[in-house]
């Protein structure tokens, strides 16, 4: 059995869950908890640079502002930075900032 760490839709951290599989684990959040839950995966995947608001709705974050809100809430440091989008206009992207970020990577925004 595996634990699991996830985020509830008011904000709370939920650690040490457990989770016997994947079928018991979205049948055990609501919409708005499995959202977060995808946008701070999403996030986390994201680690090369800022994912933006269009990638996080393409991959299925119906609220992608709401869902970054709420992990602020919980207590994670989210970047908000400008990148390029497809079409060559300015768009904001965010990053998930690590704990363990760089000194460079803390002079562009992240916690120091």
């Amino acid at each position: 059995m595996k634990r699991d760490h996830h985020m509830n839709a008011q904000g709370s951290l939920i650690r040490d869950r457990p989770v016997h599989n994947a079928s018991d684990q979205a049948q055990s959040l609501s919409a708005g908890d499995r959202e977060v839950a995808h946008a701070l995966a999403l996030l986390e995947a994201g680690q090369a640079g800022a994912v933006t608001l269009a990638a996080l709705r393409e991959h299925g974050v119906k609220t992608p502002l709401q869902a970054i809100y709420t992990l602020q809430l919980a207590g994670y440091h989210i970047d908000r930075s400008y990148v390029h989008d497809a079409n060559g206009h300015m768009v904001p992207g965010y990053s998930l900032c690590s704990l363990l970020a760089t000194a460079s990577q803390r002079a562009g925004g992240c916690p120091r």
